[in-house]
């Protein structure tokens, strides 16, 4: 993978994932063994459950290229910028965290791909189920913020206003399963919940906005209990957000009550080959909202 420059590079963030790394490289790796079109590049935050042991030995076999960067551990937005810059590929394919599978469609996917860019010109195809593929010029253009969650909606609203982001129909074709939250306790799913709230705060979500976006989508059956979990988590979120460096015009003039890419952005008919096993959310009714570029 060092002597022929790539056309294609899978930039990937990585921190503590041992219970599926394995898995989800294999179900990545296997797709593109020995083409040279394609490379693997992985920014670890110094992992210290195996999994970086684990990366080094791919490493030492040419599989991938690795990268350890502790200040990514907590910024997955510096991550994945980290992981964008050293990318050598004219394409980058980028969300593909190692707690996901993946069917063994990325070749096919990104032959279709092409076929539209014919026909658009530069864009970014995103809902392909925890992945985004556009041009490594087009996503240094954008980049990601210093966000330690949250980095994904940052920087795909802002492709959005430049009217290059589409939404592939329907979503989730590559994504196999997440095991995210199987191994996560609920002390995990509130810290997240906290710095996930602050980084919203952090690129122009307001306070009500986003708290009446968890009583929609919490999955809590007592609307009280939502209601304290949400300011016990909310309240402190603002609090620190202050405290960090804020891109307040990602959000600017969104209501975030109700937005969602998947409904807002324009979306790319996929082939009938390409079968969705997703069930996306049921969504309430949408404001209208719209951006062209240079807004």
């Amino acid at each position: 993978m060092e002597n022929k420059k790539p056309k294609y590079s899978f930039c990937i963030t990585t921190y503590n994932d041992n219970k599926t790394i394995r898995k989800s490289l294999e179900s990545i790796l296997s797709q593109i063994e020995g083409d040279e079109m394609f490379e693997v590049v992985i920014v670890d935050a110094g992992s210290t459950d195996g999994s970086l042991e684990y990366l080094r030995e791919l490493e030492r076999k040419g599989k991938i290229r690795l990268i350890v960067d502790r200040r990514t551990r907590g910024s997955v937005g510096l991550g994945r910028q980290i992981a964008l810059e050293n990318a050598r590929g004219d394409y980058v394919i980028l969300y593909c965290d190692t707690d996901c599978y993946y069917k063994p469609l990325f070749k096919e996917i990104l032959r279709f791909y092409h076929e539209k860019e014919k026909e658009l010109g530069e864009y970014a195809l995103s809902g392909l189920g925890e992945c985004l593929i556009c041009s490594r010029t087009l996503a240094m253009s954008v980049g990601f913020h210093d966000l330690r969650y949250a980095e994904d909606i940052d920087f795909e609203v802002r492709m959005w206003k430049k009217g290059k982001l589409y939404q592939a129909d329907p979503p989730g074709c590559l994504l196999i399963d997440q095991e995210r939250e199987k191994f996560k306790s609920n002390y995990y799913k509130l810290k997240r919940m906290f710095y996930e709230s602050r980084d919203l705060l952090r690129i122009g979500v307001t306070f009500w906005s986003l708290f009446r976006r968890r009583l929609k989508t919490m999955n809590v059956n007592f609307k009280i209990s939502r209601i304290i979990i949400t300011l016990l988590t909310l309240v402190p979120a603002w609090i620190a957000h202050w405290f960090k460096p804020r891109y307040k015009d990602t959000f600017k003039n969104i209501d975030f009550t109700s937005f969602y890419l998947a409904r807002h952005a324009p979306k790319i008919k996929l082939p009938k080959s390409f079968k969705s096993e997703y069930k996306p959310r049921k969504l309430g009714k949408a404001p209208e909202i719209s951006y062209t570029a240079g807004d």
